[in-house]
């Protein structure tokens, strides 16, 4: 229970965060930062995009185990960044397995 709180309190937090920095600007700003970028910033961009497709990995098959839709959150962490992850931990850590019962011969 107290990973997940864990979890929650992080989601939350970046929430929180993201909000705060990105309200007063716009998209073209985001795209003015993007195309103006040096190379560093770049490498560095293309990490988390990568860690990020790493955690969508991870949370597909978690969740297909768990018997849960991944889509939501998959999509909420393309749009977001690890704030889908968070919630995605959140919400779905913890949880048993979903093993199917095998017919008994």
């Amino acid at each position: 229970m107290i990973p997940r709180i864990i979890f929650a309190l992080l989601a939350l937090g970046f929430a929180v965060a993201g909000i705060w920095f990105v309200w007063p600007t716009s998209f073209a700003e985001l795209s003015d930062y993007a195309s103006n970028m040096e190379p560093w910033g770049k490498v560095v961009m293309l990490d988390v995009v990568m860690a990020l497709l790493v955690g969508i990995y991870f949370i597909y098959n978690d969740a297909r185990r768990k018997g849960v839709n991944a889509l939501p959150y998959a999509i909420l962490t393309v749009c977001t960044g690890s704030f889908g992850l968070f919630v995605y931990l959140a919400i779905n850590y913890g949880k048993p397995e979903n093993i199917p019962k095998q017919a008994p011969e």
